[in-house]
């Protein structure tokens, strides 16, 4: 299971992920369409990508280019990134990662209704 996240030798030393993160992917809860969230090679990809920005991906949004990501510039927090502006999205903030869920899952509802 923990291999599907990033090793600690190549997330930041200021980064661990939080315990919710290891119940979201034991309990399977990874594609809450229109969300995504990263694992294994494509999370590797997206880390690499913006390794200079002080971000640690999490989640992207397959209908647009929004990445939710762990920000040092947030205290540490999930962040939305957008990715077409490269910049945070209106600096929207997420407590944890449950915090983030329950806006996930109103999203969800909303794409499928």
């Amino acid at each position: 299971m923990e291999e599907q996240l990033l090793p600690t030798s190549v997330t930041p030393e200021w980064f661990e992920y939080p315990e919710s993160v290891l119940v979201l992917l034991k309990l399977g809860l990874l594609n809450i369409k229109p969300w995504k969230v990263l694992t294994g090679e494509q999370l590797l990809a997206y880390n690499s990508r913006y390794a200079q920005k002080q971000i640690v991906p999490f989640a992207i949004r397959l209908d647009n280019d929004d990445i939710v990501c762990w920000s040092l510039k947030h205290d540490k927090k999930l962040v939305l990134w957008d990715e077409t502006e490269m910049g945070f999205k209106s600096d929207e903030v997420y407590k944890d990662v449950w915090a983030w869920l329950t806006v996930a899952t109103q999203d969800m509802i909303d794409f499928h209704s």
